[in-house]
Formats: C-alpha cells, sequence, structure tokens
C-alpha cells in the first residue's frame, strides 16, 4: 500500500511539474526567432514537453499496481 501511495503522489508531482513547464515565463524563454529543421523552437520545446510527460506517465502507470476493482473486471472480462 505505502509503495501505491508514493507512486500516487509522483503522479500528481508529475501533473504539478508538467503544468509548470507550461505556463507563461518559461514558454517566453523559448519563444524566440529560431527554428530547428524549420519548425519554431517553442513548438519543438512544447513537444518533448508533451511526448516525456506522456511517457512518465506510461511508466508510473505501468508500476502502479491494480486495485481489487480492476482485478475483479478483468477476471470476469476473461470469463466471457
Amino acid at each position: 500500500m505505502a509503495g501505491r501511495r508514493k507512486l500516487e503522489n509522483a503522479a500528481l508531482a508529475l501533473l504539478v511539474f508538467g503544468a509548470l513547464l507550461m505556463v507563461q515565463p518559461i514558454l517566453n524563454i523559448f519563444n524566440v526567432p529560431v527554428r530547428l529543421f524549420g519548425v519554431p523552437l517553442v513548438v519543438i520545446y512544447l513537444f518533448m514537453v508533451w511526448i516525456t510527460l506522456v511517457g512518465v506517465t506510461l511508466l508510473l502507470s505501468r508500476r502502479m499496481p491494480q486495485s481489487e476493482i480492476s482485478r475483479d473486471v478483468a477476471e470476469r472480462e476473461g470469463e466471457s
């Protein structure tokens, strides 16, 4: 149970950290007239933050143990 609580806290921290990465003052750092491969730097930054958040969320969700309700549903679907 303590391991699940730590993972839930990590997921909450990830949400807050991801939101902070997308606030206007941080975005202004990357909003410069620089292009990489023809794409503005701010767009590359946003996509990199997004893909990183998705990847870390995937890792957290894989490590989080299933709840009893989820196990019951999975067992019922296996019986059908």
